[in-house]
């Protein structure tokens, strides 16, 4: 959700001219646009051309330079258009990697990226934050179809930990069902409501299985009639991105329970959060690096969240087990 912006503007040139400042809540290459959110909480799209003069830490940086997090300074840009006529950011050193995804391990906790000089793994922790198309996103939401960027901490000895990582890819369509046919490389899934669709499964299609005891990959063969199954896919060719199932067991059947309230506490180390509810008990609540958080809409991770926050979260109920969006208001 994007919320209006009310900018000062003043004579400039013949244009009419604004400056924002604020912090870097997200960006897209591909869209050449980066997100900022002032101080007042209010967000803005700004747009970055090749005539756009980008500093960061005071030295003259591109696009894809700017990293999740950094203070925008001053920006000055043209309030009619918002595009970004000089920019500012100030953050901490940071490498800048691009490339294709290469894989991504089922715990989710590694990232691989395809550059020309090889492949370049990434260590995901409980703060790396993502974002897909300009909207946050987890790991799990990435496709082998995306250009990946990642800015990783600088100074890493061995395998880098990643700050942030920003993809780009085609926009997908959602299906949830129960797989009610599978044919070659055709997989059917049939919603409770809505007519069934079918997906082609493809050699770049990422398939993860849900157990009780945590992520594993999957293939085609893993994926049997009268599993329940979510698949994000091409809306033009259907061939699917990722399909995400519950094996035959039925271990990843899981319930699902939710909460909203005040944030009573949160311990961003133990990937822990408690949300006291208007009425009932307070409730504990376990993160990770699969859990996608937001606050104000924006990307966030367990520690942008704070005591007093409005938040609401989906959770897995036998395990207390935060698996779907959790977000916090200020």
């Amino acid at each position: 959700m994007l919320l209006a912006l009310a900018l000062p503007a003043t004579a400039a040139a013949g244009r009419s001219a604004a400056t924002v400042s604020g912090q870097i809540l997200s960006l897209s290459t591909a869209a050449q646009t980066l997100t900022v959110q002032t101080a007042s909480g209010n967000q803005a799209v700004l747009r970055v051309t090749a005539a756009s003069h980008l500093w960061r830490n005071g030295s003259p940086v591109g696009l894809a330079d700017l990293a999740l997090r950094d203070a925008v300074l001053t920006a000055q840009v043209d309030s009619r258009t918002l595009r970004v006529v000089n920019l500012r950011a100030r953050g901490p050193a940071v490498t800048t990697t691009r490339g294709g995804l290469a894989g991504i391990d089922p715990s989710l906790q590694s990232l691989s990226v395809t550059t020309p000089a090889g492949p370049r793994d990434f260590i995901l922790t409980s703060a790396t934050l993502f974002v897909r198309n300009g909207h946050a996103a987890t790991a799990a939401d990435l496709t082998a179809r995306d250009s990946i960027l990642v800015h990783a901490l600088a100074g890493a000895a061995s395998e880098p930990v990643a700050a942030d990582v920003e993809a780009d890819g085609p926009e997908a369509s959602q299906v949830e069902g129960t797989i009610s046919a599978v044919s070659g490389s055709d997989v059917t899934i049939t919603p409770s409501q809505g007519n069934a669709v079918t997906v082609h499964v493809s050699d770049s299609t990422m398939i993860r299985l849900h157990t009780s005891t945590g992520e594993v990959a999957g293939t085609l063969a893993d994926l049997k009639t009268g599993l329940r199954a979510e698949a994000g896919f091409d809306p033009v060719s259907f061939v699917a991105f990722r399909i995400e199932a519950a094996p035959a067991d039925g271990g990843g059947q899981q319930q699902v329970s939710h909460v909203e309230g005040t944030v009573s506490a949160v311990d961003a180390g133990a990937g822990t959060i408690t949300i006291t509810p208007r009425t009932g008990s307070p409730v504990a609540l376990t993160t990770d690096s699969a859990t996608r958080i937001t606050r104000n809409d924006a990307a966030a991770t367990l520690a942008d969240i704070k005591v007093g926050d409005h938040a609401a979260a989906e959770y897995v109920t036998a395990t207390n087990v935060a698996t779907r969006p959790t977000r916090a208001i200020q």
